[in-house]
């Protein structure tokens, strides 16, 4: 492939700013406690949580491709996505206009999520 088609693709994609909310953050930590705490596995929560990160990173980009949360019920605010690590969802939301991810929630997939997000 031509360098100046690939130099243009790079400058074209559109590059977001991740924040990670408070409750998010609380969330991770609560995680890597338990997993360290209860399963006694220190590393396998150092490995978690840097998946967890990797993840929320590779949101820099085309952070849409992931779809809309559906909720008929409205408990669930409009416009937040989720995917899966391992056994846990991460719940985010974009501002286009702003070009950011908000990071909101990482939760056991398990869980009853429909009220925490």
């Amino acid at each position: 492939m031509n360098l100046s088609i690939e130099l243009k693709k790079a400058i074209d994609m559109e590059i977001y700013h991740v924040i990670q909310t408070r409750v998010a953050e609380n969330d991770i930590i609560e995680i890597a406690r338990y997993i360290t705490n209860e399963l006694y596995d220190r590393d396998a929560a150092d490995r978690l949580v840097d998946e967890f990160h990797a993840a929320m990173r590779s949101l820099r980009e085309m952070p849409e491709r992931h779809v809309e949360i559906k909720d008929e019920d409205y408990i669930i605010p409009e416009g937040i996505r989720r995917f899966g690590v391992k056994n846990y969802d991460i719940y985010y939301s974009c501002d286009e206009v702003k070009r950011v991810v908000y990071i909101r929630r990482v939760l056991y997939s398990k869980r009853e999520w429909q009220r925490l997000v």
